[in-house]
């Protein structure tokens, strides 16, 4: 067989392959669900449906390295977000976070979770990336995945509106804009 008629069946094959294997890849990923989360099929409700769900605790870490609850905050509204520096969603709505935090924040608990997976994402990136932007809210660590997984979080920047009794009132999937941020923060003030 002529080479060049080789190399283009061989061309062909791999790039088959790679559709092929792509495509699964994308179905299985939709398809997939945290067994142990409800919130995942809550994920961007109508504005003012409340998911009545209670939020699930976890611990997390903060700049100091002090365990940090979710149930530290309980009797207070939460704006639970989970981000990662190398996310370009997430680094997009970062500054709308921050400026509604500015104006928020005695309302409002901002919990703004960085989630480390050791390589990817580290601690030392996040707190890098957060200074370099001079964010004034505080950051969070999730090295364990803990919260993550209590959450059912697959793709990120995910944010959770949980109102003072504890309860998971709106979820927003990918970036938001700060007009959304204070329209989920009414619902969860009122």
């Amino acid at each position: 067989m002529n080479p060049r008629i080789k190399n283009y069946l061989y061309f062909t094959i791999f790039i088959t392959f790679l559709v092929l294997a792509y495509q699964l890849y994308t179905d299985l990923s939709a398809d997939y669900k945290n067994p142990d989360s409800q919130l995942q099929d809550k994920v961007n409700l109508p504005p003012n449906e409340s998911t009545d769900l209670a939020a699930p605790d976890f611990t997390i870490f903060d700049q100091q390295g002090r365990e940090v609850k979710l149930s530290d905050f309980r009797g207070q509204p939460v704006v639970l977000n989970f981000w990662a520096s190398w996310c370009p969603p997430c680094r997009k709505e970062m500054p709308h976070f921050n400026e509604v935090y500015q104006e928020s924040r005695e309302q409002v608990v901002f919990l703004m979770v960085d989630l480390i997976d050791g390589t990817r994402e580290t601690e030392s990136k996040g707190k890098a990336f957060v200074r370099e932007q001079n964010f004034s809210f505080p950051i969070y660590f999730d090295s364990q995945l803990s919260a993550a997984q209590a959450f059912g979080v697959g793709p990120i920047p995910i944010t959770f509106l949980i109102n003072a009794e504890g309860n998971v009132v709106q979820v927003y999937q990918g970036a938001i804009d700060k007009d959304a941020l204070y329209s989920g923060i009414r619902l969860i003030t009122q």
